[in-house]
């Protein structure tokens, strides 16, 4: 009896916590800039799809996005700045413009700075928008995103510094479990084996 009460428990708590991240599955459109002769830095078109996250809790005091592309020559991920970003909703289109820095863009290379973002999220259409605090929850309805993201590059610890220019864009989206799936599921589990007992 224990167990079962132990079990429906951990099934109550996970249906009603909020999901940590939306994760959509990103492929590379283009990759410009210098470089190209060389695969140096951002590039590699023949790389596996990435993927760009959305956190759906609040940090620092802005959730976080994550981007991570694990192509081959490169691999690189970068994250967005937990404050001082731009945001533009656009209530008729659904449209969420996220423009700013990455705090921090790691890869099979050494880079300087300059990293800037410019992101395109599809949300739900007709919210409202009033300021930060709103995103978490905006961020748990995307469906799809449209991005760049440009970066120095050291090519070598001599040579020149080379700017590029990524872009990349969903093609669909990773579905994280539903609590209230698996609360519906923990209970006819626990409807099945009371019926055997």
């Amino acid at each position: 009896m224990i167990r079962t009460i132990s079990a429906f428990l951990t099934l109550l708590c996970l249906s009603v916590t909020q999901a940590a991240a939306v994760t959509l599955t990103v492929g590379i459109d283009s990759i410009t800039g210098d470089g190209a002769s060389s695969d140096f830095g951002f590039y590699s078109m023949t790389g596996d799809d990435g993927t760009f996250q959305l956190q759906t809790t609040t940090v620092n005091p802005e959730p976080l996005l994550f981007l991570s592309f694990p192509g081959s020559p490169f691999n690189v991920s970068g994250v967005t700045a937990g404050t001082g970003n731009n945001y533009a909703y656009d209530t008729g289109s659904g449209i969420m413009t996220v423009t700013g820095n990455l705090a921090g863009l790691t890869g099979d290379f050494g880079f300087p700075g300059g990293r800037s973002f410019d992101f395109d999220i599809q949300l739900d259409a007709g919210l409202t928008y009033t300021g930060t605090s709103d995103l978490p929850s905006f961020y748990s309805t995307a469906t799809g995103v449209v991005g760049s993201v440009t970066a120095f590059f050291f090519q070598d610890d001599e040579g020149p510094v080379l700017e590029q220019t990524l872009e990349f864009s969903s093609a669909t989206v990773v579905p994280l479990p539903a609590g209230g799936l698996m609360l519906l599921s923990g209970l006819v589990l626990l409807g099945l084996k009371r019926k055997k007992s």
